[in-house]
């Protein structure tokens, strides 16, 4: 049977990886990491990504999944860079405009808050309403939803 649900991901350091794998095996999803040609790893990749953070500005990804309008069901788990949502999951979602029929934000953070402000800019960036939304604060490793 073909998987109906696709979990898109993007991480600089593993953190929301793990949260992206774990959430594919439970809905038998395919897995998709954005990747970007910009430096995001390091000291330096920090500050950089930080700046399209600040900027709100979206970080151009290597490549698109296929076919996203053949999924049921889309999760996009991503780190919160300064206040807002990465770079690089903010390019995937203007691209995909039009194309998602069920769409599921995975935001992970180091704040103790919610962040459904976020959730509301990614719907306008996709063009769609978002079926649901979770926030995970992450410190050192630990999980927890807030």
């Amino acid at each position: 049977e073909p998987k109906k649900s696709l979990v898109v991901y993007f991480s600089r350091h593993g953190y929301v990886k793990s949260i992206a794998r774990k959430l594919a095996r439970e809905k038998n999803a395919e897995l998709f990491e954005l990747t970007t040609r910009e430096r995001t790893s390091g000291n330096a990749g920090f500050w950089w990504s930080g700046r399209f953070g600040m900027l709100r500005r979206p970080m151009p990804i290597e490549k698109m999944p296929e076919n996203l309008d053949s999924f049921e069901d889309v999760y996009v788990c991503f780190p919160v860079w300064v206040f807002t949502i990465c770079a690089p999951v903010r390019d995937f979602l203007a691209k995909s405009n039009g194309k998602i029929k069920n769409i599921h934000y995975i935001s992970v953070h180091f704040m103790n808050a919610k962040f459904e402000n976020l959730a509301a800019e990614a719907d306008k960036l996709v063009g769609a309403k978002r079926a649901s939304f979770t926030s995970i604060r992450c410190r050192f490793g630990k999980f927890r939803e807030v």
